[in-house]
C-alpha cells in the first residue's frame, strides 16, 4: 500500500513540474531581460536576419548584420517643419512636398529664365547646409574640360564599372562613371577645375538678400594626387542645394548665371527684376552636356525621372559624407520657351541616393506636366499662384 502512494505522489510531482515548466521559462526569460536589455536586443536583430540567411559563426557577424540593417533603414522625417509658404507657387509646392514625402532632405524648385525661387521644400536645409555635390560635380568637370580642350564629346575613356569596358562623354554622363572624370580633371589639375567652380558659383552666396543663406566652401589647394576624387566625386567641396539650382539654371538658360531671388510678397513678386550675377560663355558646350543629362534620365542612372510629357534633363549623385549616405539629383526640363529647374538631395540610407532622389524629381516633373503647368506657366495670369488654388499658407501643403 506505501509502494503504490508513493508512486502517485511521484507521478502528481512530475505532472506538476510539466504543468509549470511554460510559466517558469517565461519568469526566466523576463529576468533576463529587465537584467541585460542591450543583450536581448542584440539578439533579436541577429535572429531577424539570420532568418533570411544563415551567419558565418564569426565573432564578427552579428556587428556585421546590424550594419547591413542600418544602411537599409530610411529615416521617417517631416521635411516642412519650420517651412514658410508665403510667395511660392503653391502648385509646385503641393507637388514637390507630395514627392519628397517623409524622406530626410530638400527640394528646390526654380525658374532658370529669370532666377526666382518658385519653392524650397526644407527651407533650413536648403538655405544653410552645405554637402558634398557627389556626382552631380561631373557636369561642372564637364564643362571645363570641353572649354579647355583637353577632350571631346566623343573622347573614349575605359570605364572597368561598364560592360562596354570604354565610354564617351554621353554614356559615361548618363552612367556616371567615376573613372572617366578622374581622367578628365587630371588633365585639366586643379587650378582650371577651381577656375571654373568659382565662375559659376561655387563657394559663394547663390541667392540675393535672401535671410538666412550661408555659402557652400571650394578648397583653396589640394594635392595634386587628390584631384581625380575631386573630379568624379566632389571631394573636398561643400554646395547647398540653392547654389545648385542657380548652376543648373545656368546650363538651362544657355549660360546666363542669375542671383536667385526668392519674393515672399505681393509686392515683392509685383516689383521682382532679374539681377545678373555673370555671363558665361558656354553655348556652343552645352549640347554635348545636354545629351548626356538626357542619356541620365532616358536609360541611365537618372531614368526615374523621365516625364513622358516633356524633356528632362538630369544628373544624379550618390555618396557618403557628414555621417550619412547622400543622393542628389540636379535637372531642368521644357523647352526654351518653358523651363523648371529642380535640385533633389536626399539624405539617410543606401536606398535614398541618386537614383531614388532622381525619383522624387520625376514625380514633380510629372505631376506638374498632368496639370499643364508648364503651359499654364506661359500665361502669366497669376503671379502669385495663390488665387487659383483657393489656399491659404497655412493649408496643407505645409503638412505631412
Amino acid at each position: 500500500m506505501n509502494l503504490k502512494l508513493a508512486r502517485y505522489f511521484f507521478g502528481g510531482l512530475v505532472a506538476l513540474c510539466l504543468l509549470f515548466e511554460p510559466l517558469l521559462m517565461s519568469f526566466s526569460a523576463i529576468r533576463t531581460t529587465q537584467s541585460n536589455p542591450t543583450a536581448t536586443k542584440q539578439k533579436s536583430r541577429t535572429h531577424h536576419k539570420t532568418t533570411k540567411k544563415a551567419l558565418p559563426s564569426t565573432a564578427k557577424a552579428p556587428k556585421k548584420t546590424v550594419a547591413r540593417v542600418r544602411r537599409g533603414r530610411i529615416r521617417v522625417v517631416d521635411p516642412t517643419i519650420g517651412d514658410t509658404v508665403e510667395g511660392e507657387d503653391l502648385a509646385v509646392r503641393r507637388a514637390s512636398v507630395d514627392a519628397l514625402g517623409h524622406i530626410d532632405g530638400s527640394v528646390v524648385v526654380a525658374d532658370p529664365s529669370n532666377g526666382r525661387i518658385l519653392s524650397i521644400v526644407n527651407q533650413k536645409v536648403a538655405l544653410t547646409t552645405a554637402y558634398q555635390p557627389c556626382s552631380t560635380f561631373k557636369l561642372l568637370v564637364s564643362l571645363a574640360g570641353l572649354s579647355e580642350g583637353v577632350f571631346s564629346k566623343d573622347s573614349e575613356f575605359k570605364c572597368p564599372t561598364h560592360h562596354r569596358g570604354y565610354l564617351n562623354l554621353t554614356d559615361a554622363l548618363a552612367y556616371s562613371c567615376n573613372e572617366y572624370f578622374q581622367n578628365v580633371g587630371e588633365r585639366l589639375g586643379f587650378d582650371r577645375v577651381k577656375r571654373y567652380a568659382q565662375q559659376f558659383g561655387f563657394g559663394e552666396l547663390a541667392g540675393l538678400d535672401i535671410q538666412g543663406e550661408r555659402p557652400g566652401f571650394f578648397p583653396s589647394e589640394i594635392d595634386d594626387e587628390w584631384v581625380r576624387k575631386l573630379s568624379s566625386h566632389g571631394q573636398f567641396i561643400g554646395v547647398t542645394p540653392l547654389e545648385m539650382a542657380a548652376f543648373v539654371s545656368s546650363l538651362a538658360n544657355g549660360g546666363t548665371l542669375y542671383y536667385l531671388q526668392y519674393p515672399r510678397t505681393p509686392e515683392e513678386i509685383a516689383s521682382f527684376e532679374p539681377k545678373i550675377k555673370r555671363q558665361l560663355d558656354i553655348s556652343n558646350l552645352l549640347p554635348d552636356l545636354k545629351e548626356g543629362m538626357s542619356g541620365s534620365v532616358t536609360y541611365g542612372s537618372g531614368k526615374h525621372a523621365y516625364d513622358p510629357l516633356e524633356p528632362v534633363y538630369g544628373k544624379t549623385g550618390s555618396c557618403s559624407g557628414q555621417g550619412t549616405h547622400l543622393g542628389w539629383f540636379v535637372s531642368y526640363a521644357g523647352d526654351s520657351e518653358r523651363q523648371l529647374v529642380i535640385v533633389v538631395l536626399t539624405r539617410g540610407s543606401l536606398r535614398t541616393e541618386g537614383p531614388f532622389a532622381a525619383g522624387v524629381a520625376g514625380k514633380i516633373y510629372r505631376e506638374l506636366s498632368q496639370q499643364k503647368y508648364f503651359a499654364r506657366r506661359e500665361e502669366k495670369s497669376n503671379p502669385t499662384g495663390v488665387a487659383n488654388d483657393n489656399l491659404s499658407p497655412n493649408s496643407r501643403i505645409n503638412e505631412r
